[in-house]
């Protein structure tokens, strides 16, 4: 049953459920309006569940400076694996980890924006970069939280928050709260799930 039909079926069980308080004199007013007031907070969350699952996302563009709204891409791994080199394919569809201290960007200091390799939306900033002596690529803050997704992973028997690509959910790395006093994350991203562009 789509979203639409069981929104219908949910209206006509509030307002039987409204209509029998009303055959009662004894319930108060303040009982009707809580039930219309979960009806219609109902009824805006399905709508935000719709316009969410229409295939579309809301991402901060770091060029225009300003929200934008995109396809969501959906490829198979067959069709990552194709496009992508082996060590890219493994750590941002299998998620995997690259080795420390061979990252590409662990020392690069020029002004720009660092990308999801696999969809080019805009992750970081230069100057959120910071060396955390991890040998990987730390940052403190991403472009915009419109842009990562978070999610609990709890591989290898451990505890940790996985940073994926809002828009096609790349692996890109882990957060953890032992960053800069400015935000208290770090940001751990492998530099194979990064494209680095230029101000």
């Amino acid at each position: 049953m789509g979203s639409g039909a069981n929104l219908a079926v949910l209206h006509r069980i509030f307002i039987s459920i409204e209509s029998m308080f009303r055959l009662d004199d004894t319930l108060s007013l303040t009982t009707e309006v809580l039930i219309r007031y979960l009806s219609e907070t109902w009824e805006r969350r399905m709508q935000r569940t719709v316009a969410v699952n229409d295939g579309k996302v809301q991402l901060f563009d770091s060029h225009l400076q300003k929200i934008v709204s995109l396809d969501k891409i959906f490829k198979t791994n067959a069709e990552w694996k194709k496009i992508l080199t082996p060590e890219q394919y493994h750590v941002t569809t299998e998620k995997g980890t690259e080795q420390p201290f061979t990252c590409t960007f662990k020392d690069n200091k020029e002004a720009g924006i660092y990308q999801c390799l696999r969809c080019r939306t805009d992750l970081f900033e230069t100057a959120t970069m910071f060396d955390s002596g991890t040998g990987w690529p730390s940052y403190y803050e991403p472009v915009s939280d419109l842009n990562i997704k978070l999610e609990e992973d709890h591989s290898f028997g451990m505890n940790r928050t996985e940073v994926l690509c809002a828009r096609c959910e790349a692996h890109l790395g882990h957060v953890f709260d032992d960053g800069p006093p400015l935000t208290g994350k770090r940001y751990c991203i492998n530099s194979a799930a990064l494209k680095f562009t230029k101000e």
